[in-house]
């Protein structure tokens, strides 16, 4: 898995590539919602990289749900 592009403050764009030879990819952000202009970013990347197409959408997920302990993190 790689890092290929990061605005350093909200948003990380990781590509991974399968022993098959095929690639996917993964945003990770530390915003609820990225700003459009980010969204646009992301998009014009992975369209460079041969990852997104034009009718590819970022698929956002709701993490309401997410109720990590304070005390706690993650890796």
């Amino acid at each position: 898995m790689y890092l290929t592009l990061t605005d350093n403050f909200s948003y990380l764009v990781f590509v991974k590539c399968w022993s098959d030879g095929e690639m996917s990819w993964q945003v990770m952000s530390t915003t609820k919602t990225l700003p459009t202009k980010d969204q646009k970013e992301i998009r014009k990347h992975l369209k460079v990289l041969g990852l997104a197409k034009k009718e590819h959408l970022l698929i956002k997920q709701n993490y309401t749900n997410c109720k990590l302990d304070k005390g706690k993190t993650e890796l």
